[in-house]
């Protein structure tokens, strides 16, 4: 789905669109829309990482800004309840 690996066979539409399209800026906007979902919770979370830090990679990841605002919106996460 997040085009990790090509499709041997068949399509992913996503929107109607055809996933393996997507380049450049338009395959970055839609893995945005997009989620990995791991099967075994435990396997997939790094001991050596805090759960903060764990929250925190996508900004870095998919969001232009500081570092002090990421921490800001990983705080007001926990604050508010995850979603």
């Amino acid at each position: 789905m997040v085009r990790l690996d090509k499709p041997t066979a068949g399509t992913v539409l996503f929107a109607g669109e055809d996933v393996q399209a997507y380049t450049g800026k338009s395959l970055k906007n839609y893995r945005r829309q997009v989620q990995l979902i791991f099967q075994d919770p435990y396997a997939s979370l790094n001991p050596r990482r805090s759960a903060g830090y764990i929250i925190e990679e996508p900004l870095i990841i998919h969001e232009s800004t500081s570092a002090s605002e990421r921490k800001l919106k990983v705080c007001r996460a926990d604050a508010n309840g995850w979603p």
